[in-house]
């Protein structure tokens, strides 16, 4: 077992190694874990996140500095992700709300809605060649 502080944890998750990935996991998921918490309020989201930043460093675990202490580029690459998932949450919310701004509630106007589209489907069925009618039916 590698004693955390050591240096040769961070040399041997930059190298590859299972092991030591899993000894940073299992020493620092509830710390991280904490961080994120307190600063997204939600437990889910907490999770989440915890596991999108683990899943980075094991990705990017070549280009860690091994000059720099394995915590610090943790919680760096923790605070990263958060950031990332917060605006990528926010692009999604924002474009679905403009997706209800355009189309309206989609339960208000559902049924108008099928009855355009079966009009519209009808119309371009009877525009077609009688050849293609008897393969659209």
């Amino acid at each position: 077992m590698y004693e955390i502080d050591d240096h040769d944890i961070l040399i041997d998750l930059i190298a590859g190694c299972d092991k030591a990935f899993s000894t940073v996991y299992h020493t620092y998921q509830n710390q991280a874990y904490t961080y994120l918490f307190r600063r997204t309020g939600s437990v889910t989201f907490a999770e989440e996140l915890v596991q999108l930043s683990f899943i980075k460093l094991w990705k990017n675990a070549a280009a860690l500095n091994p000059a720099i202490a394995l915590n610090i580029q943790l919680f760096r690459i923790c605070r990263t992700v958060m950031i990332d998932e917060i605006r990528r949450l926010a692009v999604r919310k924002n474009t679905e709300m403009g997706y209800i701004d355009v189309v309206g509630e989609p339960a208000a106007n559902n049924d108008a809605l099928v009855k355009q589209l079966k009009d519209d489907i009808h119309s371009a069925i009877s525009a077609l060649p009688p050849a293609r009618k008897r393969f659209s039916s």
